[in-house]
């Protein structure tokens, strides 16, 4: 019977692609939502869902806008929110493998990959993956696929195997040059006419494997890799494979592994590699799905938990950086990392912590505990706490005479509360400027105690709000248990109402008069309590004032809304100066890959809206006050730099990101806006990048990178992010193909080599050529430019002369330029 509501729902199933979605919806033994949604969803979440039955399990299936950790992270806090009784989460669709030799069971195209670290698991999890290790337990997993894939097969005729001639593995050094003269997203390897084919790759036991007209599928258990880019480099693969230990990689792990408890089942599509066909996928989903229904036979709802369950240790998930991709060459000329422990399919390996996190003895000395607390330490540690204003004078002492401080203080109602003060209220209410009251006011009056905290921040970087960060930031690992609590209303205090009472009477300079008093009472009034709101309304008020618009107060007051989110839509549409400056702005605080630097932010806006004033950056030409003045009228005020050692530029509050957001805010400000799609503004971002990137290597200079840095502030953060933002916007399906073509052209012709490597990794068409000059290694040439001539070389690229004088010109170049390696 299916459920009466969807609180009842305990497993979810997640699909980045359509394709992986279709494969698991054929495999429903029941659909409840035939013919219309009858279970609905929560206010806000903008998820499409399915709803039906596997075996003994009611499923709801969360249809992905598109891939990646980003967009994942949104579909499960969406499915959180409205299916709040889910217990566990089944990523399930396609993936890259690693193709590790081994002497039995090497993983080829088609084959399973179920997680066993990149999640966290609860006890009972992993004690179903152990059942699983058993031979005759294993046996039927696997007969069960292949029922559900003859299942499969009579419903869609994609589910087929391709064949094993079309399972192809080359050595990873191979850069494929089977490509046709016209740029294809497939690679055309099919022109390697057979397995003879000196750049394939085999082994006796992966040939032994293929051997059958149709293998079947094997369930290989391991650690896979999670990344926000499609993996297309054998060489890099290889080395983040014997690093981390990693059998696979996807995309969407994750970003579901801090929303839900979480399980990730994948087909084989590739060997991830830059050989990309599509050949593979649909077979690929097929015995994902097939997996799937055939796992979910073996869980009972009692072994989930209601809550994600943590354990110490959870492997990193795996991100590239340009030094990784810069060296990979390098380190494979050292080494083989194809050569390493043999895999062995299905058992089970016990999570260990990594090097770096195992335990430490004890310190021998000082100075040897000093170092490992000094280890812990980040650059943000005290962002938040920082950048949260002192609170005004007079204010918030009323909370040490509350009987619920009181009773939080009191040993004997221990019991009663365990220790546990939540003090609660509407966003902007001043929860957080109460909060570092208390703690300064306890630090000033604690004797020989150790007085710590740790403020976490929506709105900074992943240690500022993360438990990991707070570990690292108390320097140890309290156990707290919250069973019971003293709660504390912060809006609902007649203290608090004094308080801002006070701001006000010390804020608002208009005299003293009978209606400016009233207007006092008014604007208490209207605050309902939210501190923030009086904060912001106070300025315009004053400002009014300052104007001579005294008998006008009243009216200004009537104006502004008494609805924070209201508020925030006026001052931004107050008036339509800048609004370009504002716009991209926004998308900047919003979209960042990670908290902008004031001068960042400020080159990043004029990269996007004023490109042709940039140049290189010189001290005295733009002072920080400068910036910050700028950053103010490009925010109209709702964004401010961090008060720490090294500021990043936030939101005044978190209240305003999720007007933006959920409130698709940015869409009030321009009708073509829709912040509930982040794809155009990511696309914009990468427009920013890469302006930037193109001024900077206008105005490089030859001999130092680090110098280019310091003259270019925003161009360390160009380079490594705007693949990044490209690949989010290609999520949205938004196309990047003419932008990696064209920007291949441009880097060969300023010789930047860390562009060049980026872009191999990200499979740009190095065949776009232009008029002027031909493909990139014609321009390299042209320019002479040795470095990035012999990156493009090693890559495949290659040079075609004719007999025209352009091209007697390029080989008189080439010749003068490089006649010792001609």
């Amino acid at each position: 019977m299916p459920p009466t509501t969807r609180v009842e729902f305990e497993v979810a199933i997640i699909c980045a692609l359509p394709l992986e979605a279709s494969a698991v919806v054929d495999l429903f033994d029941e659909h409840y939502d035939d013919e219309h949604d009858i279970y609905g969803k929560q206010e806000g979440d903008s998820n499409a869902y399915s709803t039906g039955r596997i075996g003994q399990h009611d499923i709801v299936l969360a249809h992905m806008p598109g891939m990646g950790k980003s967009s994942a992270a949104n579909v499960a806090s969406g499915l959180r929110s409205s299916f709040t009784g889910i217990k566990l989460a089944l990523i399930v669709g396609i993936c890259g493998a690693v193709p590790i030799p081994s002497p039995n069971n090497p993983i080829i195209l088609g084959d399973v990959i179920i997680s066993n670290s990149i999640i966290e698991f609860d006890f009972d999890i992993r004690a179903l993956l152990n059942k699983l290790e058993v031979r005759h337990v294993r046996e039927k997993l696997g007969e069960k696929i292949l029922q559900n894939l003859a299942n499969l097969r009579e419903k869609i005729d994609t589910a087929r195997y391709p064949g094993v001639n079309q399972d192809r593995l080359f050595e990873a050094t191979h850069r494929h040059m089977h490509r046709g003269e016209f740029f294809s997203r497939d690679c055309l390897c099919s022109m390697a006419r057979s397995h003879s084919d000196p750049v394939l790759l085999e082994n006796p036991a992966r040939r032994k494997r293929l051997d059958a007209e149709a293998p079947t599928p094997l369930v290989h258990i391991g650690t896979i890799g999670s990344a926000s880019t499609v993996m297309k480099s054998a060489e890099h693969r290889d080395l983040i494979a014997q690093r981390d230990n990693i059998i696979a990689f996807e995309m969407e792990g994750a970003g579901v592994w801090d929303n839900l408890p979480c399980i990730i089942i994948k087909g084989v599509c590739d060997y991830a590699d830059s050989h990309k066909n599509k050949h593979w996928q649909d077979y690929a989903a097929a015995t994902a799905a097939s997996a799937a229904k055939a796992f979910l036979d073996y869980w009972t709802s009692t072994q989930g938990p209601r809550n994600l369950v943590t354990t110490p240790y959870r492997k990193r998930s795996y991100s590239p950086s340009i030094a990784d991709v810069a060296n990979v060459s390098k380190q494979v000329r050292h080494g083989s990392p194809t050569q390493r422990q043999d895999h062995v399919p299905v058992p089970i390996r016990t999570d260990q912590a990594s090097s770096s996190l195992q335990p430490v003895p004890g310190p021998s000395d000082l100075g040897t505990r000093q170092t490992r607390l000094d280890a812990l330490n980040f650059e943000q540690l005290d962002a938040r706490h920082t950048t949260i204003k002192k609170t005004h004078t007079g204010t918030c002492k009323w909370l040490f005479s509350k009987s619920e401080y009181l009773d939080w203080q009191d040993e004997q109602k221990l019991h009663e509360h365990h220790g546990f003060l939540w003090i609660k209220g509407k966003p902007g209410a001043g929860k957080s400027a109460i909060m570092k009251f208390a703690y300064s006011e306890a630090q000033a009056r604690s004797n020989n105690s150790a007085v710590v905290s740790y403020f976490f921040n929506a709105r900074g970087e992943r240690l500022e709000k993360s438990t990991c960060g707070m570990y690292r930031s108390l320097r140890h690992y309290p156990h707290i248990t919250i069973n019971k609590s003293v709660e504390l209303i912060l809006e609902a205090q007649q203290g608090h109402t004094e308080d801002i009472t006070k701001y006000i009477q010390s804020n608002l300079k208009a005299g003293k008069s009978e209606r400016v008093d009233k207007l006092k009472t008014e604007v208490q009034e209207k605050s309902q309590g939210v501190f923030l709101w009086v904060v912001l309304v106070v300025p315009m008020l004053q400002k009014a004032w300052d104007r001579g618009k005294v008998k006008s107060l009243r009216e200004c007051l009537q104006s502004i809304p008494d609805d924070l989110n209201k508020l925030f839509k006026d001052i931004l549409c107050r008036d339509t100066e800048d609004m370009q400056e504002l716009v991209l702005c926004l998308k900047w605080l919003l979209y960042a890959g990670r908290p902008l630097k004031p001068e960042e932010l400020y080159f990043g806006i004029l990269s996007g809206t004023n490109p042709e004033s940039l140049t290189p950056w010189e001290p005295g030409d733009d002072t920080p006050e400068i910036i910050n003045r700028f950053i103010l009228s490009s925010s109209k005020g709702l964004a401010e730099p961090t008060r720490n050692k090294v500021p990043t530029v936030q939101f005044i509050h978190e209240s305003v990101r999720d007007f933006l957001l959920k409130e698709n805010g940015l869409a009030l400000i321009q009708d073509n806006i829709d912040c509930t799609s982040a794809g155009p503004a990511h696309d914009h971002l990468k427009r920013c990048c890469q302006n930037y990137i193109n001024i900077a290597a206008i105005g490089q200079s030859e001999d130092s990178s680090s110098e280019d840095m310091a003259r270019f502030r925003f161009l360390e953060y160009s380079i490594r992010h705007i693949f990044k933002h490209a690949e989010l916007a290609a999520s949205h399906m938004i196309s990047q193909e003419v932008f990696l073509a064209e920007f291949a052209l441009a880097a060969a012709a300023v010789d930047n080599q860390r562009i060049l490597e980026l872009l191999i990794q990200n499979d740009a068409d190095f065949n776009s050529e232009c008029k002027e000059y031909g493909n990139a290694l014609h321009v390299a040439i042209e320019k002479g430019h040795t470095p990035s001539v012999d990156t493009l070389v090693k890559f495949g690229l290659s040079a075609r002369f004719q007999s025209q004088y352009r091209w007697r010109n390029l080989l008189y170049q080439a010749v003068s330029y490089f006649a010792d390696r001609i």
